[in-house]
């Protein structure tokens, strides 16, 4: 049976939240610290599964504007995920949750039409960023990637995204030869 949790800090009154959000991971502590840290803004309405399957009938269902899934589920990976809701005509934007740090995998995400690329340890802030700038019409990748390196991993596949990849720009320091 589907585990779907519906949160939101609105009261009944109020204007409906301006961010359908879900939330999919087989690891329940990733998933509940991510609904947890995604609750803290009052506009968010957040849904929180535990596999694949059941993040795929919610989008399809009831169609959240963006979906945070973890890259390993039960029952669909990530990959398969966003293949099933692009055949579907689903909207939902899709942004996934890895552990891996590797451009190669992020330009292989960016290809298969995910919308933004997260990991599971970033701090909060940062999510918060990625959930604005994907609602916006952007495709998110965090600082710690280098954008030229995920550029070169899409050319050599011949694919670019059909919107902006981004990273935040970050402080660097100058390196001084001896």
């Amino acid at each position: 049976m589907a585990e779907l949790n519906h949160f939101s800090l609105t009261d009944p009154g109020e204007a409906p939240p301006s961010l359908r959000l879900l939330v999919s991971a087989s690891d329940s502590l990733l998933r509940e610290s991510i609904a947890a840290a995604c609750r803290a803004r009052a506009d968010t309405l957040v849904t929180a599964c535990r596999d694949g399957f059941d993040a795929l009938a919610e989008i399809v269902a009831n169609g959240p504007d963006i979906a945070l899934v973890a890259a390993c589920m039960r029952n669909l990976s990530a990959l398969q995920l966003v293949r099933l809701v692009r055949a579907a005509g689903c909207p939902t934007k899709v942004i996934v949750i890895s552990d891996e740090h590797s451009e190669v995998a992020i330009g292989m995400y960016l290809r298969r039409g995910m919308d933004g690329y997260l990991l599971d340890n970033q701090p909060t802030h940062q999510i918060h960023s990625a959930l604005e700038y994907v609602a916006d019409g952007g495709c998110y990748i965090p600082p710690v990637f280098r954008r030229s390196r995920i550029e070169l991993e899409l050319d050599r596949a011949d694919v670019r995204p059909a919107r902006t990849v981004a990273t935040p720009a970050r402080k660097r320091r100058a390196r001084v030869r001896r």
